[in-house]
Formats: C-alpha cells, structure tokens, sequence
C-alpha cells in the first residue's frame, strides 16, 4: 500500500480552496487557524481515513492501493453541505451574510463587559426562544421574527449592546444549564479545566507538557499518550541509527555542533 499526500501548493494557482476563505468570515471574531481545515481536516485526517479504509480492503480480499490525498480535494469535500446549500440558492459568496458564517445574530460570537467571548448558535425556534427569554428580550417586538434576513445586523446589534453590559461570568451564571445553546469562547489556557473536558479526560500531561489526549477511544483498550522527546536522549539514537560513533557524537553535543 502506498500513499501520496499533497496540497495547495502543488497546484499552480492563485488562491487556496474556496473553504480555506470560508473560515475568517468575520475578520473582527476570532477564528481558528486555517491548516486546521487544510494540513489537518482536509489534509492528515483524509489520509488516515484512505488509509484505514485501504487496510481493511486489503483484509477482505484486496491487493493494495495506492491512497492519492490532496489537501485541496480534502478542503472541498468538507464543503460540500456548503455546496449543496448554494446550489439551492440558500448561500451568497459574500463573507459574514449567511446564517452558519455570522451572518445570522443567532449564529455568531460576541464580546462581553470584560473584552472576552461568547458563543451562540440557537437554529431551532425553541432554543431561539429561551435565548431570547434569558436575554430579557421575549417581548421586544424587533427580535421576534427569527429569520428575518433584512433584519439581522440590526438584531445583531441590539444582542451585542446587551451582551456587553456583563461579563463572561455573568453570562455563564445566566445561560449554562438552560437550552439556550450558549457557550464561552474560552482560551488555550482556560480549555483544559473547563469541566466537560475534566470529566472525559480530554487534556493530558506528556514530557511535562499539556496536551489534547489521544482519540478517539476504544472500549477495547486504552489508548496511551505518546511520549515526548526528552532532550538530547532521541538526538543521540537517531545519530547512532545513522552511522555516528558514540564519541563523535559527544563531541558534538558537548561542541553545541548539534542540539
């Protein structure tokens, strides 16, 4: 079994795939890091996908393939429900216009009293509902028609006005435990105590370091974490699998020739 993993970059254009644009829709929100769609969602995921599927052919029968992964190929396939909503006239090109891009008041982010963030995606009318009751905003007359697109930047407004007279904190005190869809955009640092991910263990120390645990998981066994490289010990074996003698190595190392 071979596998050819490629990207953008290989590719002699202009611009990378349409999905890569689509991420930093508003350019005042935060947003996540692009080659989390291409080097890794549309890129390393789709290989290790192609390649466990390749596997189990070969399991049932199959004489091997070879996996052709291109990021390019990856990225537009994790449009596809994007796609599928502009072939249906449900999807404009323009940035920050659609409901699942910010374009919508109740798909969107917003800053609280202390400059920090939260998060709202209330689709269904009666989660819509309870965001408004929470909000103190059931009886205004200008937030009741939910997708009224002519009237979403001024909902947005008035929801953003509200949103920054608390804090993150007042906001978790408010909306957490109710089906409001809400939730806090929390930092690197805060995500790993948040109690979701206490309780799955979704954060582990390795080499002294936090990281992201292992998934997904098996009941079967239990996944480790991978070790960490522990200073010059990998530096040393990877030397010594190419041929360097122990003493030239050394004197390397103790030189600073090599780190």
């Amino acid at each position: 079994m071979y596998r050819s993993y490629g990207g953008s970059c290989s590719v002699d254009v202009d611009q990378g795939p349409p999905c890569s644009r689509q991420v930093n829709a508003s350019l005042h929100h935060r947003t996540p890091p692009a080659n989390m769609v291409g080097d890794f969602g549309g890129g390393a995921m789709m290989l290790a996908f192609g390649m466990v599927s390749a596997l189990l052919d070969v399991q049932r029968g199959g004489k091997g393939t070879v996996i052709d992964a291109a990021m390019t190929d990856g990225s537009a396939l994790l449009m596809s429900m994007i796609y599928a909503f502009h072939g249906q006239g449900w999807w404009q090109d323009d940035r920050g216009v659609n409901m699942l891009d910010t374009g919508a008041h109740f798909y969107d982010v917003y800053k609280t009293a202390d400059e920090k963030f939260v998060s709202i995606g209330v689709i269904e009318p009666q989660f819509y509902a309870q965001l408004l009751h929470l909000c103190g905003l059931s009886d205004d007359p200008d937030m009741q028609i939910q997708n009224d697109q002519r009237q979403w930047d001024a909902m947005r407004d008035k929801l953003a006005r509200l949103i920054e007279t608390k804090t993150r904190a007042e906001w978790d005190e408010i909306m957490i435990g109710h089906d409001a869809c809400y939730t806090s955009v929390l930092s690197l640092a805060e995500a790993p105590s948040h109690p979701h991910n206490t309780a799955r263990d979704t954060f582990v120390t390795a080499g002294n370091m936090l990281q992201p645990a292992p998934a997904p998981r098996y009941s079967t066994h239990k996944t480790t974490p991978p070790r960490m490289p522990d200073g010059q010990t990998d530096t040393r074996t990877i030397l010594a699998n190419l041929g360097y003698d122990t003493d030239r190595i050394a004197t390397n190392l103790n030189a600073g020739g090599i780190a």
